[in-house]
Order: structure tokens, then sequence, then C-alpha cells
């Protein structure tokens, strides 16, 4: 088994959110750092995924420094930049990364390769070879055109690399736009099994499976907002490395003592 992890829109936020707002309790860093860990316990194998905007977007640079050293505490095995993480610019934005030494999905074009591709990272997990396609509001700026239909062909390209070229056997795509767009890129596209959203207000379901246009099926997951929620998925492969059941759910952190079904209330609440 296979455990993909996930979060998003964390911004800067280390302890559960205060009194006053509507997740109160729930998220922040301290707490995800510490549901990771027990993940880990049961599952070392586990894949930690951050889909963007780690920072806040008013942070200095000292204040994400410390961040992002919290961050690689956490033992995050990527983290796809979005637009607050790089608010400060790419400069200092790269001088944080070194001495932190948090492991970044390229924000970039990658040199020497096809400029018509978007930039990637390849984990490896055991038997497991994973290709991590960064569709996110950084990678894309100064792309020609981001309309739905030529973003898809070239998700699509670079997802044929990674496939054809890298022997990757699950490929996820992180596109930090709406949920309508987002499912639009999932329906058009093409060898992308997992398509993490940065949205974070969302529906109570964190995830959603359509289907393709080759009629194969395509995990969109939400994360949510500041680290409220981990989304979780397992993926079960037969010998022959093949997808034959794919199971997901939502971790809300921070929140031991409170009902699973009072969290969704809340979570409704802030959603409305």
């Amino acid at each position: 088994m296979l455990t993909i992890l996930h979060t998003a829109n964390i911004q800067g936020q280390w302890s559960s959110l205060g009194i006053t707002e509507k997740l109160s309790g729930l998220g922040g860093l301290q707490n995800i750092t510490e549901k990771l860990a027990g993940i880990r316990n049961e599952n070392p194998s586990a894949v930690v995924i951050d889909a963007g905007n780690m920072s806040g977007c008013r942070q200095t640079r000292e204040e994400r420094l410390n961040f992002y050293k919290r961050v690689s505490n956490a033992a995050y095995d990527a983290v796809v930049p979005g637009w607050t993480d790089l608010a400060l610019g790419t400069t200092c934005f790269a001088e944080i990364v070194n001495a932190s030494g948090v492991k970044i999905v390229p924000y970039i074009k990658q040199l020497g390769i096809n400029t018509g591709l978007l930039p990637y990272s390849i984990l490896k997990k055991g038997k497991a070879c994973i290709g991590i396609i960064n569709a996110g509001i950084p990678a894309l700026k100064g792309a020609q055109n981001t309309s739905t239909l030529p973003l898809a062909v070239v998700i699509n390209q670079t997802a044929q690399l990674l496939r054809s070229s890298k022997n990757c056997t699950l490929i996820i795509c992180v596109v930090q736009s709406s949920d309508k767009k987002c499912l639009k890129l999932a329906g058009l596209s093409a060898g992308i099994d997992v398509m993490i959203s940065t949205v974070g207000k969302t529906s109570l379901h964190n995830t959603e499976v359509i289907r393709n246009k080759s009629n194969h099926e395509v995990i969109i997951s939400y994360a949510g907002a500041k680290g409220a929620m981990i989304s979780r998925i397992d993926f079960t492969f037969n010998e022959c490395g093949e997808k034959i059941n794919v199971a997901s759910k939502a971790i809300f952190t921070g929140a031991e003592d409170e009902s699973y079904a009072g969290i969704l209330k809340r979570y409704a609440a802030y959603n409305a």
C-alpha cells in the first residue's frame, strides 16, 4: 500500500486556530507535525506533500526562515511553492529553502528539457516511483497561455514524459486554481492519477473521482485552509504495479477530543 498525505494553505500558522476563528482548535503546523508522526509510525513509507502557500503573506524573511525550518522538521517529502511563499521574491525564497533544507518541487521550467513541459520532481518510496507535476501559479507565470485546454495539453505532455521516460508508477499534479478549473483539467487529463487542488473553501468531501478522456479514474483532492485538514489517499497495487483499490479520507488536525460530526458541522459553517 502507498499512502499519499497532503496539506495546503497553512499560511505561516504554527499553533491551532484561535477562539475567534470558525475552525478554532484545528490546524497549524504544530498539530500537523504531530499527526504526521503518528501516521508515519504506522506507515513509514507515507509520502507527505504540501500543495502551496506554506508562508503567510505578511511574514518577514526571518519569520519565513524559522517557519520553513519547522517544515523541514516535519519531514515533508515535497513542497510546491505558492504565491505567498514567493512574496519576497525568488532570490529570497531560494535562500530560505537552502538554509532550511526543505525539499521543494521546482517552480520554474527545468533547463535542458523541452520548454513546453512543466516543472516536476520524482520521489521514490520503496518500489513506487512518484512523479509530482507543478502546475501551480508561480510555475505558470510567464507561460504563453494558461487557459484550460492549452494547460491540459502541457500537463499531459509532462505526465507522458514521467510515465514513459522516468518510469513513474503514480503521477500527481498540483493545481493552484479554482475547483471548477481543476475539475475541467482532470477531465481533459491523460496519465494523471491524482490532481491536488489548493482551494481553501471546499465541500466536506475532500476527494472526488472523475473519469478522464480515456475513461480512467482521476482523484481530485482538496486540503482546505490553514492546515485544518490533511487529505489522505491510500493506494493498493497488484503484483504488476497496477492500482486495484483507492481509499481516501480527511484527517482533521488538533481535534482529538471533538466528534467527527461536530467538526463537519463547523467545517460546513466555514465553507458556507
